[in-house]
């Protein structure tokens, strides 16, 4: 049995994710028990929610627009407060909106012979802390997974295992 190393590569859609402090892995699987009347004890599993946090060292707006799409603001669009945008560079408006979540696969991918990813399919993403420090500002978004019907919440795959 190999061991799953990193550094990791982590991807959602087409954006590469650098700068990355920390990822947290949210599991929580759906299930109930039932006891028959013979006093045998069955559990029945339901629906998976996997959540993924990553905490981001890079902050800037560029880096936030890569995975919260949803809440960019362009250059002469205006924000929710009422002001006009005038940068280039545009903001991030973290307000709530009626536009459609943005979904993509997370791809979490090792180093190594053997490459492997975890894939956290169909994810959306929202903000989950902000913390400042007198160094840092780091910012934590959460990825989560909401698979269409039928799909896999989770996959383990080898590199070029699939196609």
């Amino acid at each position: 049995m190999s061991k799953i190393k990193g550094p990791f590569e982590l991807t959602w859609g087409q954006n590469t994710l650098t700068d990355v402090g920390e990822i947290a892995v949210d599991w929580d699987l759906d299930s109930e028990s039932f006891t028959t009347v013979e006093q045998n004890r069955f559990e029945v599993e339901g629906g998976l929610l996997v959540k993924i946090t990553l905490t981001l060292l890079a902050t800037d707006i560029a880096a936030l627009a890569a995975v919260l799409p949803q809440y960019y603001v362009s250059d002469g669009s205006v924000m929710s407060t009422g002001e006009t945008l005038d940068s280039s560079v545009g903001a991030i408006d973290y307000a709530a909106n009626c536009d459609p979540y943005t979904y993509n696969d997370l791809d979490i991918t090792s180093c190594g012979e053997e490459v492997q990813t975890l894939r956290v399919v169909n994810a959306r993403t929202r903000i989950a802390d902000v913390e400042n420090t007198d160094k840092l500002r780091s910012v934590m978004v959460e990825f989560v997974g909401e698979p269409e019907g039928g799909q896999a919440a989770v996959q383990f795959f080898l590199q070029g295992g699939i196609s």
